[in-house]
């Protein structure tokens, strides 16, 4: 019989199913028929609910066959029209069912997803790489042929060469084209050419009165106004200008300019005619050309026709460059040609400016000497040549100040301390009052000013303090014998040339 519980096959004498322990009751569990007959899975023996194409327990197939070739003990045809049968041999014995992994499936679909991914990755990156050695590459290649460092050698010296290996030593990896090596005897030549190249040109400035000690003019034209002197082209005032003062358009006439020291002069500019306004422009004559003399010769340069509003918010309307740096301690500027005015014959010149430089030696040598004498020209051209000055190292820095000592009497009279900066600049430290004798001062630091009158004596300690100057009394009242020490500081007139100690 069937047990009805396990759906084994038992001995029909069995009241207990040997498989499960099922109360048998000694009926024939096949005997049910219709509806009440159940079914079991082949594989594991778990019921089968009716339908089901698989076992809900072990998930084997389940075959469906019709028939009566298993019609067995006089079932029913209800029972005969349905046979479940597995689509393997039954095993008499009970197995261990059989279950799915669905954890390693997942695992597995995830570890191919992720071998795909990394595959891709990997292409995009090898293509990258490819492109930038190949850039790199064609880079070097363009370098080599820009530099020239392979202009000698056909292609086939470009391609890496085998190496031949030393005794017991692993013949060395060529390296690729990108990595070329550096042509050594070409690197040794171009060091030895930056070696014997001529030293760099000194900084081009502009050449203003620091350098500049005086300029006149053959002719200077006079009206009832004002005088057009030679030194208005240097103001840097479009309401002035020069204009020789000769009959005709002033061929012939120059202007002089001599230099402090000599200077390396590179270009001239002009703002030719007046540019006052442009009524005046047009009323007045212009250069067309003019003669440029220096201490290395004479050069002719020519000037533009320019109309009014072409050049009206220009700094410059003619630039005239050397050929080569000239060096000179003077510049001349002859009219040689000029276009008449509207209104006047007379030629006018609104600015001139200088660019050059000094040589570095020859500065260090003459600041004091260049700097100092052009400002004493000043002075004395203000003042007349009853005015004095002095050289003295007031904070002992090796920086020589200059003292100018000027006035008309003793109300205005008036000291003023200069000293130059590290970058050449002449500047005022400050000043000190009246018509004073000057000493060192007794603890070496500073001057000593000493002014005396009537009985009545003053003495000021002047110190310089970086760019400030201080001025201290230290003695005031009637005196009956004027203070003086060894140390006195020469005064000398301001026509004399300066000179350095």
């Amino acid at each position: 019989m069937i047990c009805s519980n396990c759906g084994k096959e038992t001995a029909d004498t069995s009241e207990k199913c040997p498989y499960c322990g099922n109360d048998l009751n000694g009926t024939q569990a096949a005997e049910a028929t219709g509806a009440d007959a159940k079914r079991f899975c082949a594989e594991c023996g778990a019921p089968l609910r009716e339908h089901l194409m698989y076992c809900t327990k072990c998930g084997l197939k389940i075959k469906r066959e019709t028939g009566n070739a298993n019609v067995q003990n006089g079932q029913t045809a209800a029972v005969q029209g349905t046979v479940l049968q597995s689509v393997s041999t039954p095993n008499p014995q009970a197995r261990t069912p059989r279950k799915t992994d669905r954890t390693k499936i997942g695992m597995r679909q995830k570890g191919i997803l992720a071998a795909v991914v990394c595959v891709i990755v990997i292409g995009i990156a090898v293509v990258a790489f490819w492109k930038v050695h190949s850039t790199r590459q064609a880079q070097a290649v363009q370098e080599t042929e820009d530099f020239g460092f392979f202009a000698d050698l056909d292609d086939s010296e470009l391609e890496p060469q085998p190496t031949e290996a030393l005794p017991h030593e692993q013949p060395q990896e060529t390296q690729p084209l990108s990595a070329a090596p550096f042509r050594m005897d070409v690197a040794e030549n171009s060091a030895e050419r930056v070696e014997n190249e001529t030293p760099k040109q000194p900084e081009t400035i502009q050449l203003d009165s620091r350098y500049i000690r005086s300029i006149e003019a053959t002719s200077e034209l006079t009206d009832s106004a004002k005088t057009y002197q030679a030194g208005d082209v240097l103001d840097g005032n479009r309401e002035t200008c020069w204009c020789e003062g000769v009959s005709g358009t002033g061929a012939g006439q120059r202007l002089v300019i001599e230099f402090t020291q000599p200077v390396v002069l590179t270009e001239v500019a002009f703002l030719n005619g007046y540019m006052k306004n442009e009524t005046v422009y047009y009323n007045n004559g212009k250069i067309k050309s003019a003669e440029l003399e220096t201490e290395e010769g004479r050069f002719e340069a020519a000037f533009t026709d320019w109309q009014y509003e072409e050049i009206a918010n220009d700094l410059y309307s003619d630039r005239f460059s050397f050929d080569e740096p000239v060096e000179t301690q003077f510049l001349s500027v002859m009219i040689l040609d000029a276009k008449e005015g509207a209104k006047y014959e007379d030629t006018c010149l609104t600015e001139l400016v200088l660019w050059g430089y000094v040589e570095e030696a020859k500065q260090a040598a003459s600041d004091y000497i260049a700097l100092y004498n052009n400002l004493r020209v000043q002075v004395a051209d203000a003042y007349g040549s009853d005015c004095e000055y002095a050289l003295y190292d007031m904070d002992h820095d090796d920086t020589v100040e200059l003292i100018v000592s000027w006035g008309t009497c003793d109300a205005d009279w008036t000291n003023t301390v200069y000293t130059v900066t590290g970058n050449g600049q002449l500047v005022e430290v400050g000043a000190f009052y009246g018509a004073v004798s000057l000493y060192a001062a007794e603890n070496g630091d500073g001057i000593y000013s000493v002014y005396g009158h009537a009985g009545y004596q003053q003495v000021e300690w002047v110190t310089k303090n970086g760019d400030a100057l201080s001025v201290e009394s230290i003695l005031s009242g009637e005196i009956e014998k004027d203070y003086e020490n060894d140390s006195p500081i020469l005064l000398v007139g301001i026509d004399e040339v300066i000179a350095k100690d």
